[in-house]
């Protein structure tokens, strides 16, 4: 099956996207064209991908945030293979950069059945779903915003309709946009109720870890006649990630490279040290000298080295280029981009088709060891991470030898001069 929507018939305002060999003309369905004539089985999924969340800036901003990689696979690669088992239909809300994710979907994703809804303006997911809401044909699992969940939790939402996938020790107090629904078609006018979780309803809590179903809370009997509907929460048996800044990013690649294996696909040349399980992709080259301590994922086409030492939970892309006596630790590198020698890269990320000149430090740490905080839309937060470096985003050329500060960042397109010290965000 391919990416497509050209089961539908539609009306007007149809937008072609793209038209290759391999596949069929893409179209984008827009709340003008809708019709009921689709009649699907088991379950969607509803994605939403046309947000430009401040918080994780720079990231997003070129780049729909779905397609950001942790451990070298998008956001959106997560979704799908852990949904696709479950799933009839996605349903996916894009924007102004619709190309980038809908030709992603066409490579990677030709066998899922997929359908792109154009949604630029309206930020509201609620009323969005109401513009959808003929495309929508069975219960549904809904993702408003970015996150990490596991197939197994998956599985025990949908047992449950007008469901919640919390963590374990998450207070009600805490879900919110981030968390994961599974939502009953019929009670589709009561999403509202969903979204805006802080004024939350009824919950019947299932903690999954003790295999118990009905374990469920006293109703709120004062506010009875507030709620519309139940939700019932269930405890997610494995990690259950929330991403809302730029940096939650780097935790998330942490805990997902401790579970890798062993994987070589590229060349490890002989005087080369390997410690731990790493991932190779297909002709990367790990030369001389390197000292690798893993886990570790290294994507394809890309060479490491000579004399360079990688540390633990590092993630490196595709088409990398990491240079000679170079030091990355607990890093992402994107895509497509080249950290020249002499340079110390250290709880970071690097994007895409980005350049880091010889001699580039990226300061993690501050001299009193403090939490380290950083400027996210003009307020200064804290990042509740006592090792932070940078966050630069793609297309970005520093100059030999920059200095960049703990937590500041560097936005698309950017560069540096030759011994420039980043002591704020470069915008």
């Amino acid at each position: 099956m391919e990416n497509q929507i050209s089961n539908i018939n539609y009306f007007n305002n149809i937008k072609k996207i793209k038209e290759t060999k391999k596949t069929k003309t893409k179209k984008i369905i827009n709340r003008k064209n809708i019709n009921k004539k689709n009649i699907y089985k088991k379950i969607q999924a509803i994605i939403f991908a046309n947000e430009i969340s401040n918080y994780m800036q720079p990231l997003g901003i070129n780049t729909p945030s779905i397609l950001l990689k942790i451990s070298n696979k998008t956001i959106l690669e997560y979704y799908i293979e852990n949904l696709k088992d479950f799933v009839s239909e996605f349903i996916i809300i894009i924007n102004k950069m619709q190309e980038q994710i809908i030709d992603f979907c066409n490579n990677k994703f030709k066998e899922e059945n997929i359908i792109f809804f154009e949604e630029l303006n309206e930020k509201n997911p609620s009323k969005t779903l109401k513009n959808i809401e003929k495309l929508i044909q069975s219960d549904f699992i809904l993702i408003t915003k970015e996150q990490i969940f596991d197939k197994l939790d998956v599985k025990e939402l949908i047992k449950k309709k007008n469901s919640i996938l919390v963590n374990i020790n998450e207070d009600k107090n805490e879900i919110d946009e981030h968390n994961l629904f599974f939502l009953s078609k019929k009670n589709l006018d009561f999403v509202d109720d969903l979204i805006d979780l802080k004024k939350k309803k009824n919950y019947n809590e299932i903690n999954n870890n003790n295999n118990n179903n009905n374990n469920n809370n006293n109703n709120n009997n004062e506010n009875k006649d507030e709620y519309k509907i139940d939700f019932n929460l269930i405890k997610a048996k494995k990690n259950h990630y929330k991403i809302k800044y730029s940096w939650d990013l780097l935790k998330i690649n942490e805990e997902i490279n401790k579970y890798i294996e062993n994987q070589i696909e590229g060349i490890i040349e002989d005087r080369a040290t390997i410690k731990e399980n790493i991932i190779l992709g297909k002709n990367s080259i790990i030369k001389n000298g390197v000292y690798i301590e893993g886990p570790c994922v290294i994507g394809a086409n890309s060479i490491i080295g000579p004399n360079c030492y990688i540390r633990p939970y590092t993630s490196i892309g595709n088409n990398c280029k990491i240079g000679n006596a170079v030091e990355i630790k607990n890093s992402i590198i994107m895509d497509n981009t080249n950290v020249g020698h002499l340079s110390y890269i250290g709880d970071s990320i690097i994007g895409k088709n980005s350049n880091m000149g010889a001699g580039t430090i990226t300061s993690n740490l501050r001299h009193d060891k403090k939490l380290i905080k950083t400027i996210i839309d003009n307020n200064l937060i804290e990042s509740n991470r006592k090792k932070f470096g940078t966050i630069i985003a793609e297309n970005v050329h520093t100059g030999i030898h920059t200095s960049i500060y703990p937590g500041r960042k560097i936005w698309p397109n950017k560069s540096t001069i030759p011994g420039e010290i980043v002591k704020n965000d470069i915008i």
